[in-house]
């Protein structure tokens, strides 16, 4: 008898329409990659130049580490150093240029956007629709944008946990450990995963789930083996300037997490469909409320309860956004699924937020106005480069001045060697950066100065002064 296992068994090929959700998932990322690679080449961008790209910088020259002896603790804060080792590594031996680490930025955001599709689909029983409208909740929004390409590792940890639930889910618990585990060593917030699927287990399961709630909380295990390290390299277990914002007081959390729900659920144009899920609720079924969905309802609450005592940052919660994508879809789905109205209105509800992509106020990291700021600093740039010499004696506000501190920033061919550190010491030029720059001491107008040129763009400017 000739043996014919089933891995030689011809298979039989699913017709093209089956993947159409995916074809066109595919081809909504790539649209956006499009649009956004000319963004690439801009400078870094606050955080991104003032600890990401300094900490990828130090590393590459310095040898690639993951210890947090191996990046001084004034750039890492203390952070766990997974995101600067992977983008170190990439700096170093496969694309070393701004270009590149906003590159490799934007392939974890599409990775993301394709997570949370796969994510979706798990807790929405297969809809594979109602999971590519998740995904495009997710993708036009912009907070989303506003992350796409920065050297933050908001998104990593928003990939990371992504998969984490969805092994959990699948029941890969190996798998579960590695991203669980790669979450936490992104950063802190990760922790909130093997939290969550702890105390979800013993919901679900009661006594019966001790085991499992364990099983899935064992990825803290790479969080106490870190804070050890760092205990014994660095002196401390967390960076104390960060522990200073921990906040437990019930005004603290109140005043955080009323700013996280308001932005998430109405800002941005959010506000038109979180009132359809509102009013999906009275029509819900209670069959929706799966075990999955309860997970990442669990996830989200956890999420911005760690959220709210520390250091408020909005964009410190884009770890959470995709569930609130993935669980308001589900909603509006039970209400208006025999609409044939449905598809459309929930289209317009999705993309009323392309509206939103930009403010009249700084918002830092939530939408694209920062580009406005990084386009008068680079106008800036280029008129120092054309009109001074770079020995020439200068004060510049954070975070502009590290443009002029080393030429990997990409924005100058040479260092400018004099920078000045105060204003006391009258160097030839002050230049100010608004809003995104920090506030000088005093006026240099007031200070025998006078401004030479002025750039400025939507709500940024740059003003370039000179001593009289």
């Amino acid at each position: 008898m000739i043996l014919n296992p089933d891995w030689l068994k011809p298979k039989k090929s699913l017709p093209f329409s089956h993947f159409k959700h995916e074809i066109i998932l595919i081809g909504l990322i790539s649209i956006v990659f499009l649009l956004r690679v000319s963004s690439f080449s801009l400078p870094f961008f606050w955080d991104e130049a003032g600890t990401y790209s300094r900490g990828i910088f130090y590393l590459a020259k310095n040898g690639v580490g993951i210890f947090p002896s191996d990046l001084d603790p004034s750039i890492s804060r203390g952070h766990p150093m997974l995101f600067v080792f992977i983008f170190s590594l990439w700096y170093k031996f496969l694309y070393p240029s701004v270009f590149g680490l906003h590159l490799l930025m934007a392939l974890t955001s599409s990775l993301t956007v394709i997570s949370i599709y796969l994510l979706a689909i798990r807790v929405i029983n297969g809809n594979k629709t109602i999971a590519l409208l998740s995904s495009l909740l997710f993708l036009v929004s912009p907070f989303f944008q506003a992350q796409y390409c920065l050297v933050l590792p908001e998104m990593m940890l928003t990939l990371f946990s992504v998969l984490s639930l969805i092994f959990w889910i699948d029941r890969r618990v190996f798998l579960y450990f590695i991203c669980a585990s790669a979450a936490i060593l992104t950063k802190e917030a990760g922790i909130i995963i093997p939290a969550t699927i702890f105390v979800y287990e013993l919901i679900i399961n009661q006594k019966k789930g001790l085991k499992t709630a364990l099983v899935g909380f064992a990825p803290v295990i790479m969080f106490i083996i870190f804070i050890v390290i760092q205990r014994i390299q660095n002196g401390w277990f967390l960076f104390p300037v960060h522990t200073s914002f921990i906040d437990f007081t019930f005004n603290s959390i109140w005043d955080k997490f009323h700013h996280f729900i308001e932005f998430i659920f109405i800002k941005q144009g959010r506000i038109f469909i979180s009132i359809l899920s509102v009013l999906g609720l009275f029509w819900v079924k209670k069959k929706i409320f799966t075990n999955e969905w309860i997970l990442l309802f669990l996830y989200f609450m956890a999420g911005l309860a760690f959220c709210s005592t520390n250091l408020f940052l909005m964009g410190y919660i884009l770890f959470i956004f995709p569930v609130f994508c993935i669980l308001v879809l589900t909603i509006i789905h039970q209400l208006l699924k025999k609409s044939k109205y449905f598809f459309p209105i929930i289209l317009v509800c999705i993309l009323i937020q392309v509206f939103y992509m930009k403010s009249d106020k700084f918002k830092n990291v939530r939408n694209l106005s920062y580009l406005d700021t990084i386009e008068v600093m680079t106008d800036a740039s280029s008129f120092l480069k054309d009109n001074f010499s770079n020995e020439i004696s200068l004060y510049v506000a954070d975070p502009f001045h590290l443009y002029f501190t080393d030429t990997r920033y990409e924005v100058f061919d040479k260092k400018w060697p004099n920078l000045e550190n105060n204003l006391s010491s009258k160097p030839n030029l002050v230049i100010s950066c608004q809003p995104a720059g920090m506030p000088f001491p005093q006026d240099p107008l007031s200070i025998g100065y006078q401004e030479i040129k002025r750039f400025s763009k939507g709500f940024s400017e740059v003003k370039i002064y000179q001593i009289k």
